[in-house]
């Protein structure tokens, strides 16, 4: 269960990243 919070928070963290260039 860990594992698949980690990917989900991982590809919403690169997303993030990839959309808003502010971090």
């Amino acid at each position: 269960m860990s594992e698949k919070l980690e990917s989900i928070a991982k590809s919403l963290t690169i997303r993030a990243e990839k959309e808003a260039p502010w971090l």
